[in-house]
């Protein structure tokens, strides 16, 4: 019973930033790789066994929550309040004792790029003159955004990294290195994502280039890699036991 009146208290305490997020995420398709993420803590906190509870560390995250939530939408600067949702998360699965911190830490990537990063370097433009260096111009009809840089799966990539060394027991200097190791397919993904999109474009196939953009790449690479990471879990099983 407790569980569940801390969950409850803690959705209405992040009802303002769950409902940016959902905005920001509703106005930029593209970030919703996020959605992922829930589905992934989920399935590693499940895989994963219990730990004891912590309050103390739990409460210690929801206060931070709090704090921050309290800061974005006092200084009104909403953006901000997004962080307060993995921290909520990590606290209640802390304090229930739910996960242990490596997979409960899968929360951060719940949270989009921010379009600030996002849009920092114009990498698309350098994936869009490499493509077309090999194909050919793809005409002014296919137009790039932001999120084509290539951050946005470095970022996914990353979280998937982490969800196969968290699912796996591991540590979160491990899923850490893991994660690492993984984002750095980011950019030369989104380069080859470029090119295919490109390609389409010069066949006339201009809206299904800017679909397999914003959605195709990451859902094809997202479900890929968790197949991977599934098949790679079901034969280390009977090898363990």
């Amino acid at each position: 019973m407790a569980r569940v009146l801390l969950g409850i208290a803690l959705v209405v305490g992040l009802w303002f930033p769950l409902e940016e997020w959902a905005g920001h995420i509703a106005a930029n398709p593209a970030a919703a790789y996020a959605l992922s993420f829930p589905l992934l803590l989920l399935a590693a906190a499940r895989a994963t066994p219990p730990t004891e509870p912590a309050p103390r560390e739990g409460l210690a995250w929801i206060a931070l929550a709090m704090a921050i939530e309290v800061v974005a939408f006092g200084g009104d600067v909403a953006r901000l309040g997004r962080a307060a949702i993995p921290l909520g998360v990590i606290g209640y699965l802390r304090f229930t004792g739910s996960a242990a911190l490596a997979p409960a830490a899968l929360a951060f990537f719940i949270v989009p790029v921010p379009h600030a990063l996002v849009a920092f370097s114009p990498l698309e433009e350098v994936w869009r003159s490499l493509a077309e260096s090999l194909l050919g111009p793809a005409g002014p009809a296919l137009r790039l955004t932001s999120w084509d840089s290539g951050i946005r799966l470095v970022a996914l990539f990353a979280g998937l990294g982490w969800y196969a060394d968290a699912r796996s027991g591991g540590s979160w200097r491990g899923a850490l290195r893991r994660g690492a190791q993984l984002a750095m397919l980011g950019l030369p993904v989104q380069l080859a994502a470029t090119i295919v999109a490109v390609a389409l474009a010069r066949m006339g196939a201009v809206g299904s280039a800017r679909a397999f953009l914003t959605h195709g790449v990451w859902m094809i690479c997202g479900l890929g890699i968790v197949l991977a990471i599934e098949v790679q879990q079901r034969r280390e099983v009977p090898a363990r036991v």
